[in-house]
């Protein structure tokens, strides 16, 4: 069990109005651009505080160092986190960057390692060196929380690293706790921590096996000297407190181990409160005006456009639209006179521009190659139909288009993973437009005689063209393809140029493997 709370709890700002702000689910580059649309409704609503209610497994680091960048220089001051009931990973560095803590009596939060999901794939393992890598600025922002709103740096660190150990001291007579690592323990006390969560073995028997007490000095130990340097030197704030030493051994007690080497600190509400994390227990809106000291409180609950964005943005949402479009556009080129393809794969290109930029969080640059690639195949099929220059530029710009959607609009530190999705995607897509064109032209068509190679009954063969010079009537679009209907029968064929249905058409080559026909001027 952990010591009674300290008498001196600081009491919450008071405020007229409070806003409180829901965080549900993943926390991501939305979730942050939502929160501050809704911090400044909340301004403009008359509110003087902000509650962010969490209830969230983690997100994105990017984005959560954003938050927690936009909370301490944006916010309102008076910006509490209440934790209900639960705030891992993302969530609890975001509540460390608020002014104070509040939680539910059911509350929990903690284990704040970095972690790499990729989409489709899940949990991917981390390698030293690059754990390292995305703990470093994890340790920059929580140590600066830590050192703003008072808390135990070591407490916080214990939150994000997975090789820490930490043990909780105790004044008895001044009611004052401490969080210390192996190296400042053994500082204090001249020798290693206990294994165990309390002091109970005698410390005599400890030193009879050096390998424990070599391996407990690396688990347990601070960070290395050049991290805790660079760390130290990106903060405004000198520590909270200054290191022990062996003069306060007397005036110490070893409480119990809070976390070790192989586990990440996760605490509940009672613990929260006994270790000064969490300021009070708030059940419920009620509870929490109290608290505050507020005349009236109210929830502001994510816009529409934040639930939208979310889903235009989702991983899987966009690989299927980049297969719409791909698809549809390929069959668009082989299909004589059909305009449904074309505008289902604008549609879709629409769709799939407009969800990153309804959640600003692409720049405009990919959303224009991706139109600008669509719009050369289009010149390519419709105005230069063999050049083949169009077509090659537009398949490279909608390429690095949609690879670039995928970058841009991905908070990952590591954006080989986004080109990697965006990349497979496109591979994915070609598969998929192949696979279709295979099985249409093996099944005669699309809804019998919509598309390639569609069955016509009174189609003729090459040795029954009609001559040079013939007249007709084009039956669909050309574009530059489609049919025509010369002497009451079908034939495909294709023009120069584009050409409506209806329009009266004569033949002017049918030497080649394609009936070549041109527009008769009215």
């Amino acid at each position: 069990m952990l010591a009674e709370p300290p008498a001196a709890v600081p009491p919450a700002r008071t405020a007229r109005t409070v806003a409180v702000l829901p965080v549900r689910g993943e926390m991501d580059a939305i979730t942050v651009a939502g929160l501050a649309d809704r911090v400044e409704w909340s301004r403009l609503a008359g509110a003087d505080a902000v509650v962010l209610a969490l209830d969230t497994p983690g997100g994105e680091m990017l984005s959560t160092l954003e938050l927690c960048r936009q909370i301490k220089s944006t916010y309102p001051a008076n910006t509490i986190a209440w934790i209900a009931p639960r705030a891992f990973s993302a969530g609890t560095i975001t509540a460390l960057a608020c002014r104070e803590i509040v939680v539910t009596p059911d509350a929990v939060f903690g284990d704040a390692a970095p972690i790499a999901v990729l989409p489709g794939m899940g949990l991917q393992p981390l390698g030293p060196a690059e754990r390292a890598k995305l703990e470093a600025p994890l340790l920059s922002e929580v140590t600066d929380s830590a050192r703003r709103r008072r808390h135990d740096e070591r407490l916080c660190h214990a939150f994000v690293r997975t090789d820490a150990a930490a043990w909780l001291l105790e004044d008895p007579e001044r009611g004052e706790r401490f969080v210390v690592d192996a190296e400042e323990y053994e500082g204090v006390f001249g020798e290693p921590p206990p294994l165990g969560a309390s002091d109970t073995r005698p410390r005599a028997a400890m030193k009879l096996v050096p390998w424990v007490t070599d391996a407990l000095r690396r688990a347990g130990s601070g960070l290395d000297q050049a991290t805790q340097d660079a760390i130290d030197a990106a903060q405004s704030l000198p520590p909270g407190r200054p290191a022990l030493g062996p003069e306060d051994a007397e005036r110490l007690r070893l409480v119990s181990r809070l976390d070790g080497p192989d586990t990440l600190l996760t605490l509940r509400a009672d613990e929260a409160v006994a270790l000064g994390m969490a300021v009070a227990v708030i059940p419920d809106l009620e509870s929490l005006r109290r608290f505050t000291g507020a005349t009236s409180i109210f929830v502001v609950e994510p816009r529409w456009s934040e639930t939208a964005a979310r889903f235009l943005t989702s991983w899987w949402l966009r690989t299927l639209l980049v297969l719409v479009i791909v698809v549809c556009f390929v069959i668009e080129m082989f299909t004589p006179g059909l305009g449904a393809f074309a505008i289902a794969g604008a549609a879709a290109a629409a769709v799939l521009v407009a969800g990153p930029l309804l959640a600003g969080l692409a720049d405009w640059w990919p959303a224009v190659l991706l139109v600008a690639g669509l719009a050369l195949v289009a010149v390519e099929v419709l105005l230069l139909p063999g050049s083949l220059a169009a077509g090659i530029a537009g398949v490279l710009c909608f390429a690095v288009g949609t690879v670039g959607l995928f970058v841009v609009s991905s908070p990952s530190p590591q954006p080989q993973h986004a080109i990697m999705q965006g990349l497979g995607t496109l591979v994915a897509a070609l598969v998929a437009a192949l696979g279709t064109m295979w099985w249409l032209g093996r099944s005669g068509g699309l809804a019998q005689g919509s598309v390639l190679e569609a069955a016509i009954a009174s189609a003729s063969s090459r040795a029954q063209w009609p001559a040079v010079g013939a007249e007709g009537v084009a039956s669909t679009d050309l574009r530059p393809s489609g049919r025509v209907e010369i002497g009451g029968a079908l034939h495909e064929a294709a023009a120069s140029g584009w050409i409506d249905r209806g329009t009266r058409i004569r033949v002017v080559d049918v030497t080649s493997d394609v009936l070549r026909v041109e527009a008769i001027p009215s």
